[in-house]
């Protein structure tokens, strides 16, 4: 019994920085830098963009949503900005939508 409750004290860490289920995800015409900045601190998810990253967004929700729901929220929010989102590995790029031709994008 003492080992048990020893092993979950041991666990409390990793629990503790498990995503949480739902997140708050609202901006009022933000520069999508801001935008990306945050879903990658709420998601861990890595970035990688350049300067061409440029423009604001605007994405209303009345509710806290789920990581997925904030990322297909970003990746519009992009796309209305004429910019795509490619997995690479463990990393997302995001760069201007033409430069994507023949390439997988995820937006």
């Amino acid at each position: 019994m003492l080992r048990m409750i020893c092993g979950l004290i041991l666990l409390l860490p990793f629990v503790a920085q498990a995503a949480p289920d739902k997140i708050k995800f609202s901006f009022k015409n933000t520069e999508l830098v801001k935008v990306i900045e945050e879903y990658s601190k709420l998601s861990g998810q890595k970035f990688i963009f350049d300067e061409t990253v440029k423009g604001k967004a605007t994405i209303l929700n009345a509710e806290p949503v789920t990581l997925d729901e904030a990322f297909n929220q970003l990746s519009s929010a992009l796309a209305l900005n004429s910019f795509a989102i490619s997995k690479q590995e463990d990393v997302f790029v995001v760069m201007p939508a033409e430069r994507f031709k023949g390439t997988k994008s995820t937006s």
